[in-house]
């Protein structure tokens, strides 16, 4: 989980505009009758083309940083965030945006212990 946080919140600041704001919001939901956790990672920067929603999530997909235009990295992280949610039994997504910004959404299980 800290691997997938950690490069989700680097993306959120990489490609946020300067002075940009980057929320993060957790709520309890259910996913496929269960208890889950929904997680939202929105920043201020550019919006993903509606067209790339799906493929932002494949392996060497790149759209550039919104300070250069220039890609940086070589566009796996996404991918591999996928592949670490749905190990978890969960789902990822980037949300349609309207205007600025892009919000991933990530749907989690719920792991509840009776305290043993």
């Amino acid at each position: 989980m800290p691997v997938l946080l950690r490069a989700l919140l680097e993306n959120a600041v990489k490609f946020n505009r300067p002075g940009g704001r980057i929320l993060i919001r957790a709520e309890n939901s259910r996913h496929n009758g269960k208890p889950s956790v929904y997680l939202r990672i929105h920043n201020d920067g550019r919006s993903v083309p509606a067209e790339a929603c799906n493929d932002i999530f494949d392996g060497y997909v790149q759209l550039g940083d919104i300070n250069s235009d220039k890609p940086e990295g070589i566009g796996v992280g996404l991918a591999i965030c996928r592949a670490i949610v749905r190990r978890m039994g969960g789902e990822i997504e980037l949300e349609p945006s309207c205007g600025e910004g892009a919000t991933f959404g990530l749907q989690l299980p719920a792991w509840i212990t009776n305290g043993d």
